[in-house]
């Protein structure tokens, strides 16, 4: 069996934000390691391929995230996507049919977003995070609202027709006003599909720092939640359908390489510290550049950590995260799927919810409340 999706990651920035605890390696424009770093991802995938010729054969979705992928040029990510289409044996990409990548507005122009599209990149996630400057700065960012708008105008222009935004909530000082403005923009943009993600600080982050030293002032948990309430009607009340907890999109714009993720479909990750799932495995690389490189090039495994799943932990799994998913699950599509009966494996877990308004169960699918979207995290713990 091949996998679904396949993740490229791209660990390069051109700085750390703030908030950010991602591994990432600060870079500029002309970075000499890029075109090095390329060579190991090809290295990767054939290693990984050289024996089973037929992991690539089934793949539906590529998404280079990162870091900041748009960091390279778009020549060498069009040679490098060739490369990944050769591979898995569809060079007109006729079979898969959604290729993202991430986007950083300071690294982007029309040029380049146009030979992006050209090149084969159907789907752009542009991480504006903010449209006010006075948070972007606050955040480390190195664009601005302006660069954040003009980004998506200009991918529209290169031919782009499936746009993604990436916002930030939580953020210091953000008040339910400042919330309502951020996303009257967004919608004004017209862009597919938008994601939020409520701030979260590891100790580690610059943010973290201060914030564990008071002199960082964030927004209480009251507030997120009005914030995230927020956020979906007013989304829903501008045309697009709430399909996940964090994600929004007009009809038919959801993004499907997140949605692999979410009904615990296989994926491969390539990369420096880049996951992969294949059945009850789970793997990630090394996540430093050299551990990376030097297994690369010695051809020896490139996994710093796997993991076996039980058969006990691979059902909680694919419950919690399909529960993400505002459809929710297909009761008799899971029975037939992992030979086993969900409301009888999980009646306790799903009773106690059911009575607290927390889940729901009708049409035979399994899914949260309107309460328990903003309590999901403590429904996800009574199935593991």
């Amino acid at each position: 069996m091949s996998f679904t999706s396949l993740y490229v990651h791209i660990p390069f920035c051109l700085s750390k934000c703030n908030y950010c605890d991602f591994i990432s390696f600060p870079a500029d424009l002309q970075d000499k390691r890029f075109g090095e770093y390329l060579k190991l991802l090809k290295k990767e995938l054939l290693l990984r391929t050289e024996k089973k010729k037929d992991l690539l054969g089934g793949l539906s979705t590529i998404y280079f995230g990162g870091g900041t992928p748009s960091l390279l040029a778009a020549e060498d990510l069009a040679v490098f996507l060739r490369f990944v289409l050769a591979l898995a044996n569809d060079p007109q990409a006729q079979r898969i049919e959604e290729i993202t990548i991430e986007v950083n507005p300071a690294t982007v122009d029309l040029e380049k977003l146009t030979l992006l599209r050209q090149a084969g990149f159907n789907r752009i996630s542009i991480g504006v995070q903010s449209f006010s400057d006075p948070m972007l700065e606050q955040m480390g960012r190195r664009h601005t609202a302006g660069d954040g708008k003009k980004t998506v105008a200009l991918a529209k222009e290169a031919g782009f027709d499936n746009i993604s935004l990436d916002l930030i909530y939580s953020l210091p000082e953000q008040d339910m006003q400042n919330w309502h403005d951020q996303l009257q923009t967004a919608v004004a943009l017209d862009c597919q599909h938008i994601s939020l993600y409520g701030l979260t600080l590891s100790a580690e982050t610059v943010w973290g720092i201060a914030h564990e030293h008071g002199r960082l002032i964030l927004p209480d948990e009251d507030l997120c939640a009005d914030m995230q309430q927020f956020a979906s009607q007013f989304f829903q009340d501008n045309g697009y359908v709430h399909y996940e907890i964090a994600n929004y999109a007009k009809q038919g714009y959801h993004s499907r390489h997140n949605c692999a993720y979410w009904q615990r479909c296989y994926y491969l990750g390539i990369g420096v510290n880049a996951s992969s799932c294949y059945g009850n495995v789970r793997w990630r690389n090394f996540d430093t550049l050299k551990d990376y490189e030097n297994a690369v090039c010695n051809g020896i495994s490139t996994i710093a950590q796997e993991e076996h799943l039980t058969e006990e932990q691979v059902l909680s799994e694919s419950v919690f995260l399909g529960l993400r998913m505002m459809r929710g699950i297909a009761i008799k599509e899971w029975n037939a799927r992992y030979q086993c009966d969900l409301e009888q494996y999980f009646f306790d877990a799903i009773t106690q919810n059911i009575k607290r308004g927390l889940l729901q169960e009708a049409d035979e699918t399994l899914s949260l409340t309107e309460k328990g979207i903003p309590l999901a995290n403590e429904v996800f713990v009574d199935f593991v």
